[in-house]
């Protein structure tokens, strides 16, 4: 089941959704314990220019193959 939210967030991170939509429709169907965690990272674009990459993952699940792997969407910046 994780593996389909996290796909699913991964979705909303690449059409640019705010962390808040993220957690409103991801947090309520995880599995018991499960914690969905999103951050920022720094990345260099194409163009070589200093951007920045969302990411996230499901961690902490009471079943440990609920639990996702890091992944990050494209990087984005001017």
């Amino acid at each position: 089941m994780s593996k389909v939210l996290h796909n699913e967030m991964m979705s909303m991170i690449r059409e640019g959704k705010t962390e808040s939509e993220i957690r409103a429709a991801i947090e309520p169907r995880l599995a018991p314990g499960c914690q969905l965690t999103t951050y920022t990272d720094t990345c260099v674009t194409s163009t070589g220019v200093s951007g920045y990459k969302r990411c996230g993952y499901i961690s902490g699940c009471d079943d440990s193959s609920n639990n996702t792997d890091p992944e990050c969407g494209e990087c984005q910046g001017s």
